[in-house]
């Protein structure tokens, strides 16, 4: 009762107050449920990209250059942004903004006799849009998995216990849509063959069992967030192999959309009909599959999610159809115009979900969760869109950030090196000041900047060896 008091306060609770009062209760505040701190964190993410794109114009082809701009750009910036400056985020996008705006007058003086790209978007365009946002969700995962144990960190970014959202609660799902934005369903090529996708699901399943084993045997307690036993790794095999299951049922040209909508349907019908209430431990009995119940639940959850990805990759790659919501036009500004109106539907949807269906919940994945990820994916892919575009019609953009290549090459190989790099650095932690948490702030700021390039030399060392670990 003191929660939903301390709720009322709020300007946004009148949009709420029919569905608080049949809730049992609700762990974040409405501003949080609307994932205002969320949007805008990816925002300033989103226009760091710009920087280092743009920055890496500016600089010379000096390989060693451009990787430092973009450490600065990609590392030290975002942890700035998540820890010490996280109560100025508007203040941060005005600063962002004024820098992209300075590098890109200087980078078309320097180009000012020379002839400037303005070419439509084409597939390769696109192909840059979707590695900016794996990186995207590969780089805010390492740094937030470490930052969480750090005072410094505000909680109000950390993973919720049962419903809200928050910037970490989208982690996972942020993985599993850049792997079906990238699957070959989305690319229009032939599924791997089975021997290929079962070594997928064993590599992970593997991961999964040796994350165990190390929790076990270091005395570690789990967090609860999947399960007594379950964690990321065996949610990711569980996605693997039921999506490819599920897609080798339907064709792929009319299917995936049907078969996402489907599955979606029937995962909130499940929930409505009893699994939520079993999820989130108010009925049930203990046992294996009870100690486990939030991985095993969400875990579809997150299969509903992959589908959804791969239908908007699909559409991304495909060439005009009539059917697709999505498709590739010949002009630029009909791609704007339904990327926004896309946005501005799921957005719709995202608070009649919230409003008359139910509260987000990572835990669960729900229908909201899974709408509500659908919906920040196409805000970062418009915002992507428009800040390429506008840097494509200022100046010629001659490369990537080399950093983006870097990760991207290695991207399963670098969340392992982050996490055994997290549990190294809480280890130096508990024996020399005896938690994370007594770490001072400024301390805490320049040992995630030093993990941060610790956890990139690691893929700098094997993208400069031109050895990759893609297999998903």
């Amino acid at each position: 009762m003191d929660l939903q008091e301390d709720l009322k306060d709020s300007s946004f609770i009148t949009l709420y107050d029919k569905y608080l009062s049949v809730k049992k209760f609700r762990t974040k505040s409405t501003l949080t449920e609307l994932g205002l701190d969320l949007i805008m964190t990816l925002l300033i993410t989103t226009l760091q990209l710009a920087i280092s794109s743009v920055a890496s114009v500016t600089s010379e082809s000096n390989i060693w250059k451009r990787l430092v701009i973009d450490i600065f750009c990609l590392n030290v910036v975002p942890i700035l942004f998540l820890t010490t400056f996280v109560d100025f985020a508007v203040l941060n996008v005005i600063i962002l903004c004024f820098i992209i705006f300075v590098l890109l007058t200087i980078s078309a003086v320097r180009d000012r006799n020379e002839l400037i790209s303005r070419s439509q978007l084409d597939q390769d365009d696109f192909t840059r849009f979707i590695g900016k946002f794996k990186f995207l969700t590969l780089n805010l995962t390492a740094v937030c998995i470490l930052a969480v144990d750090f005072s410094v960190f505000p909680r109000r970014l950390a993973k919720t216990d049962s419903d809200g959202v928050s910037l970490m609660d989208v982690g996972l799902g942020f993985f599993v849509i850049s792997s079906g934005l990238v699957s070959p369903e989305a690319r229009h090529k032939p599924s791997p063959s089975p021997r290929k996708m079962l070594v997928q699901v064993i590599v992970l399943a593997a991961l999964g069992f040796i994350r165990l084993a190390a929790m076990v045997g270091s005395g570690m307690r789990s967090s609860g967030e999947y399960g007594r036993h379950w964690n990321a790794y065996f949610t990711l095999a569980t996605v693997r192999l039921t999506s490819e299951l599920l897609v080798k049922m339907v064709n792929k040209k009319t299917g995936l959309f049907t078969l996402a909508l489907i599955t979606t349907f029937c995962h909130g019908l499940s929930l409505y009909l009893g699994l939520r209430e079993y999820g989130l431990g108010y009925v049930g009995y203990p046992s294996l599959i009870w100690d486990n119940r939030e991985g095993l639940i969400s875990s579809m959850g997150y299969v509903c999610i992959y589908l959804w990805a791969a239908y908007i990759g699909y559409c991304i790659f495909s060439i005009a159809q009539p059917f697709e919501i999505l498709y590739y036009p010949a002009s630029p500004i009909k791609l704007l115009a339904r990327l926004a109106s896309l946005t501005v539907a799921m957005g719709l949807c995202y608070y009649i979900s919230i409003t008359y269906i139910d509260s987000v919940s990572r835990k669960l994945a729900n229908i909201s969760f899974i709408i509500h990820l659908t919906f920040c994916t196409l805000c970062l892919f418009l915002t992507s869109i428009l800040l390429d575009y506008m840097v494509k019609s200022t100046v010629n953009l001659r490369s990537n950030s080399i950093l983006i290549d870097i990760v991207n090459a290695n991207a399963l190989l670098f969340f392992v090196v982050s996490n055994l790099c997290t549990g190294l650095v809480n280890k130096i932690c508990d024996i020399t000041v005896g938690s994370c948490k007594n770490v001072n702030p400024i301390t805490a700021v320049i040992a995630l900047c030093l993990y941060m390039i610790m956890v990139n030399s690691v893929s700098f060392a094997l993208y400069y060896r031109k050895i990759s670990t893609k297999f998903w």
